[in-house]
Order: structure tokens, then C-alpha cells, then sequence
């Protein structure tokens, strides 16, 4: 029984391969459904990123990583440079500018 305990043990901590797979939320300056499809879509295939989900009661991005190989910084980065506040990190101007109108700040 021992044996079985520790084995289980390991294999739970071992659930991700050993990697360092971290869970996060991030504010974003995002306001509606089309918001959603634009994160989901640039966010979709991004190496490290196990996962990313934009509450829409929150409108904060709730992401999985492995941050061996990507940083939440980087991901508040490409936030922004799709066009959204992401925490601290303000949006890309030239990104924002090029958001359709119902997802500018202050179109809700």
C-alpha cells in the first residue's frame, strides 16, 4: 500500500511531463463577443500556451502556460499587440486603432 501511495504521488506531480506549467489571469480591456473570437483566434496556436479563455463576466483571460518556454509577461505582451490592455501592459496603439468599433473601450 506504501509503494502504491508514493507511485501515485509521483505521477500526480508528474501530470504535465515535468514541466513548469504555471495558471494565470490577466485583466484585458476587452468588451464584447467579437473580442473573444479576435483573443481566441491570435491566441489559439501559440507554443507553450496550453490554454487561453476570456471570461466574459470578467473580461479577464485566464491562460495555462509553460513557462520553460513562454512568460506571462510575453503573453500580456501579444495581448496588447492584438489590441487589448493586458494587466499593466496598455494596448498597441496601432493594434487598438485597427479593432472594430464595438470593441473599443467605452463602446459598451
Amino acid at each position: 500500500m506504501k509503494i502504491l501511495s508514493i507511485l501515485l504521488i509521483f505521477w500526480l506531480g508528474m501530470g504535465d511531463g515535468g514541466k513548469d506549467i504555471q495558471k494565470a489571469e490577466i485583466k484585458t480591456s476587452a468588451v464584447c463577443d467579437h473580442c473573444k473570437e479576435r483573443l481566441d483566434k491570435a491566441l489559439k496556436d501559440v507554443e507553450g500556451l496550453k490554454y487561453a479563455y476570456l471570461d466574459m463576466k470578467t473580461f479577464n483571460l485566464k491562460v495555462k502556460y509553460d513557462a520553460e518556454i513562454i512568460t506571462l509577461d510575453e503573453i500580456r505582451t501579444m495581448v496588447s499587440n492584438i489590441g487589448y490592455d493586458a494587466d499593466e501592459v496598455p494596448a498597441n496603439p496601432a493594434s487598438y486603432d485597427k479593432l472594430d468599433g464595438c470593441c473599443k473601450k467605452g463602446a459598451h
